[in-house]
């Protein structure tokens, strides 16, 4: 888990909590959720979430 903020191409990501599931193996599928912070630039108010009502889930094969 990471200690601090990444900070890339102008996205910052920092890892709220380490999954404790089974290791990815190649050609399994997966799914993530994601939330995203900075309306109007404050980036403690959220604006999206794959969570929110209507919303889905990422999916990768």
């Amino acid at each position: 888990m990471l200690a601090h903020p990444i900070r890339a191409m102008g996205v910052e990501k920092e890892f709220l909590r380490a999954g404790n599931g089974l290791k990815l193996i190649a050609g399994q599928n997966f799914t993530v959720h994601c939330t995203d912070f900075g309306k109007n630039g404050d980036l403690a108010e959220k604006f999206w979430s794959t969570k929110d009502l209507g919303q889905k889930h990422f999916f990768f094969q």
